[in-house]
Order: structure tokens, then C-alpha cells, then sequence
């Protein structure tokens, strides 16, 4: 299990440190080092502290500093870009009463909600394959590894969001006409429209990291990063419109819209960012 999950390369140098911490351990006692135990324990607990505070002043400085991902223009993880995330609080809810549209109306709004709400499945779902194909990628250059990759799998990824983006901008024309729906959809309109400009950054930021194989780790991270962000942020709107997305008496029109959205959501769910 282990020479498949960490690869030949990590097995071997495992294997190698510990023959020779074996081979060490028999071969030299306290004795012969001239360090009695008690002297020989309290330098190696001073050791095991000094290092433990060195370690984490280290964690506390890289993670905090300009730029701390890695490179990579992961917005929710450098201090550096808090004002590139999308702000909720650029459209306002209208206070407006809410009321139920037209047959017709509604039709419309129901058909753009999914249409939008598929667009960011698709778009999710490209980054998946790049995020997998890329972790699968670095593992086989670092460890050595045979894992099977995706044959151009970055064509494909990027092909399942030029095939969201098509997606979403066919559902740009639909417009509810009632205000707090009206607001609904504009604050979905303007998230999908966000995360297709994002979408832009990181196909020229991952074309700048293939150049070397390392770079291929810090391309798996913010394709992972990004399908995880983009769910978390969909449920903190359907949040802020729960008076829309609520209303049992809009339900027709945002079930299918609510459904794909948390589907969306679970995608990424369960996966912690590197690993």
C-alpha cells in the first residue's frame, strides 16, 4: 500500500534512513559518544523544541506573506489579492414584495437559472480534470509513479469550460421582471460572469507553471482551490437570497437551479486544498 500510494522514489529514501538510523542506533551508545542519558535527553528535548518554534514561526511567516500560495493567484489564500474575490455585497436585495411571475415569465427565469447553474457544473467539472490530471502528473515526476493521465487532458479541461462559458453567455438575454427576483438572477449572472474571468487567469497562470514538472503541483492546487471556492461562494448567495430561494411559492422555478448548485458544492466539499 505504501509503495503505491508514495511512489518508488518516497519508499526507497524511507527505507534508506531507516537502516541507517538502525545501523547508528546499534553502533553508537551514550557511552561511547561521551553524553550521559540524562545530559543526552535534555539536549535532545531543547533540539525537538527549539525546532518545533523554528517550524512554525516558519509556517506563520510563509503562509502570511505576499503571495503565500505557491505563486498562484489564489485570491482567498493570499493576503495580498482580499479585494479579487467576488463581493456579495455588490448587488443590494431589493426590498421590493415578492411576488410570483407569469407563467411565461417564469418559464424564462427557470430556463436561465439552470442554464447558469449548469454552466458552473461544467465549468467545475473542468476543473476536476485538470485539478486530478495535473496531481497525477506532478506524482508521477516526483515519485517516480505510473498513475494513468488523461492523453491531453488540459485540452479537455479547457474544452469543458469553453463549452460552460457558450453555456452561460446563452442565458445572458433571460431577465426576471419582478425586483427580488430580478436581483436573484443578476447576482447569479454576475458570479457566473466572475468565474469565467477567472476562469482566463488560471488557464494563462497553469500555461506559465507546465514549464517546469514542479509547476505542475502549483497548477493541480489552484485548479482544486478554484473548484472548491466556487461552490462555497454559490451557497453564501442562494444564502443571501434566501427570500427567494426559499419562497415555496418560487420553488417551481429555483428547484432544478438549487439542485445543480449543490451538486456544485459537493463536488469539492470533502476535499481539503493540497492534498
Amino acid at each position: 500500500m505504501a509503495w503505491r500510494y508514495l511512489g518508488k522514489l518516497m519508499m526507497v529514501t524511507l527505507i534508506f534512513m531507516t537502516a541507517c538510523a538502525l545501523v547508528y542506533a546499534r553502533s553508537t551508545g551514550d557511552a561511547r559518544r561521551g553524553v550521559g542519558r540524562t545530559r543526552g535527553e535534555g539536549f535532545a528535548l531543547a533540539a525537538l523544541v527549539v525546532g518545533v518554534v523554528v517550524s512554525f514561526g516558519l509556517y506563520v511567516g510563509f503562509k502570511n506573506r505576499t503571495g503565500a500560495y505557491q505563486g498562484s493567484p489564489a485570491y482567498y489564500m493570499d493576503p495580498s489579492q482580499a479585494d479579487a474575490e467576488y463581493a456579495l455585497d455588490r448587488i443590494v436585495v431589493p426590498n421590493g414584495e415578492l411576488e410570483t411571475p407569469p407563467s411565461q415569465v417564469g418559464d424564462m427565469v427557470r430556463s436561465a437559472l439552470v442554464d447558469y447553474a449548469r454552466s458552473l457544473q461544467d465549468l467545475v467539472d473542468g476543473y476536476y480534470i485538470a485539478d486530478r490530471n495535473y496531481n497525477y502528473s506532478f506524482h508521477n515526476a516526483l515519485f517516480l509513479r505510473n498513475t494513468p493521465v488523461l492523453p491531453d487532458f488540459r485540452r479537455a479541461a479547457l474544452a469543458k469550460i469553453a463549452h460552460a462559458s457558450q453555456l452561460a453567455a446563452s442565458a445572458d438575454t433571460e431577465e426576471a421582471e419582478t425586483d427580488p427576483l430580478r436581483g436573484f438572477v443578476n447576482e447569479v449572472k454576475a458570479y457566473v460572469a466572475f468565474n469565467f474571468r477567472r476562469a482566463a487567469i488560471l488557464e494563462r497562470k497553469t500555461a506559465e507553471f507546465e514549464r517546469t514538472k514542479a509547476g505542475l503541483q502549483h497548477a493541480t492546487h489552484i485548479y482544486e482551490g478554484e473548484g472548491k471556492i466556487v461552490g462555497i461562494r454559490l451557497l453564501d448567495i442562494i444564502d443571501k437570497h434566501r427570500a427567494v430561494t426559499a419562497a415555496p411559492a418560487l420553488a417551481p422555478i429555483t428547484r432544478d437551479f438549487m439542485t445543480i448548485s449543490r451538486a456544485v458544492h459537493d463536488k469539492y466539499s470533502k476535499r481539503i486544498v493540497g492534498f
